[in-house]
């Protein structure tokens, strides 16, 4: 690879976002109280990007303490 050329690497990066139904599905089992783990691992992602969907769509609920509080 040559130095200074910019672009991404193939499979380099962010997996694309939960589509709608997904997110839909995500919140649900955490309202059926399921654990971060379990919904990480159905969703192929880290417990960090559920805590993140999780206050983005269901008003703050990270599933634990947040820096601050």
């Amino acid at each position: 690879m040559t130095a200074g050329r910019g672009g991404r690497r193939p499979g380099a990066g962010a997996k694309p976002a939960l589509s709608d139904w997904e997110v839909d599905e995500l919140l649900m089992m955490r309202r059926r109280g399921a654990s971060l783990e379990e919904i990480s691992m159905r969703f192929s992602l880290t417990e960090r990007t559920v805590r993140r969907y999780l206050r983005r769509h269901a008003g703050g609920d990270g599933g634990g303490p947040r820096a601050g509080a």
